[in-house]
């Protein structure tokens, strides 16, 4: 073959059908996990030939075959879940099901059940109208998966869908994403996916994609050299602070940031914050009408990422032109989180 595109043609024309070879391989995977564990060896099989195929061009990748398997996906009306249906406090509001019955991922800051038989799932179908009817049959080959948020999060954290299940020898992750064009104010949530049985383990892991910062401009955070200083960053353009005095020539930038996102235009700033020998850099987006700040610690390399929906300005100490930058969702200048003070 001369060139990748005609052995990409060979393969195709002759051999090659994209969804009967993943749906094959499941199959292979499925058969092989009743065999002793020393047998196994289908999957290093299937996982060297999307590899070989990759090569070629002809490309699929694992998680879109896991993708295949979830079956069906929703999400259905919270309050059955959290309003009381009989009994004295009959009609109130309340997480206690929600804290009893199912178990909660720290990382991500939801609820979730994994379910795999009728009795189980028929506590949860009385509780909750909305979910399918399933038989034992159906849970022959299928797991359900509940996921459940109560109160309203981060804005980046709300409105989720799961985006992906993955799979290694002994664990289930379960991940989730914010939905495209979210609704920021989705205080409760209540998700539910059908799930092929093969993608079930003794253990499961809920991840989150976090947000990212859309600017294609600057060197990401995680990027940046170790010993990144103030220079670097008033050549790079960065909004410099070093113990409350500006250091960069325009010394508004985060007004102008403010004034842009009250006029609901898109904008992005980076922000280079020496305290003492402490660093932190930030990158802060405003975008689709909230802020995403992404914190990178130089202590630690670690990158911690928040979304807000005001970035405010105080005057802390008038006779001294001192303010003090923080945020919040509420626009209540005594309830937001500081960030930094500037003088000006």
């Amino acid at each position: 073959m001369e060139s990748k595109n005609e052995l990409k043609e060979y393969f195709e024309s002759k051999y090659y059908n994209e969804k009967d070879m993943y749906n094959s391989i499941i199959e292979k995977i499925k058969e092989d996990e009743a065999m002793p564990k020393n047998n196994r060896v289908l999957k290093v099989v299937a996982t060297l030939l999307i590899t070989i195929l990759g090569a070629t061009g002809i490309v699929f990748a694992s998680t879109k075959i896991y993708n295949e398997y979830i079956k069906k996906q929703e999400q259905i009306e919270p309050e059955s879940l959290f309003i009381i249906k009989e009994g004295p406090f009959e009609g109130m509001h309340s997480s206690a099901y929600v804290h009893q019955n199912m178990i909660y991922s720290e990382e991500v800051g939801v609820y979730y059940k994994i379910v795999t038989n009728t009795n189980e799932y028929d506590e949860f179908r009385n509780k909750i109208n909305e979910l399918p009817e399933m038989t034992e049959t159906d849970f022959n080959n299928n797991f359900i998966i509940i996921i459940a948020k109560t109160g309203i999060d981060v804005p980046h954290k709300n409105d989720l869908t799961i985006s992906n299940i993955d799979v290694d020898e002994s664990k289930s992750y379960i991940t989730l994403k914010q939905k495209e064009n979210p609704n920021y104010d989705e205080a409760e949530e209540l998700i539910y996916a059908i799930v092929d049985k093969s993608l079930l383990r003794e253990e499961v892991e809920i991840k989150f994609i976090p947000a990212e910062i859309k600017n294609d401009n600057v060197v990401p955070l995680d990027k940046l050299k170790k010993d990144y200083s103030k220079e670097d960053a008033i050549k790079d353009g960065c909004f410099v602070i070093e113990n409350e005095n500006v250091l960069s020539e325009n010394k508004y930038a985060l007004d102008e940031i403010i004034e842009k996102s009250q006029n609901k235009i898109d904008c992005y700033l980076r922000i280079y914050h020496k305290e003492n020998e402490k660093v932190r850099i930030y990158d802060l987006q405003y975008y689709n009408e909230i802020f995403i700040l992404k914190k990178l610690e130089s202590s630690n390399s670690e990158i911690s990422t928040y979304s807000f929906k005001y970035l405010i300005k105080q005057h802390i100490f008038k006779d001294q032109n001192i303010y003090s930058y923080g945020y919040n969702n509420d626009n209540q200048k005594e309830y937001m989180t500081p960030l930094f003070n500037i003088k000006i």
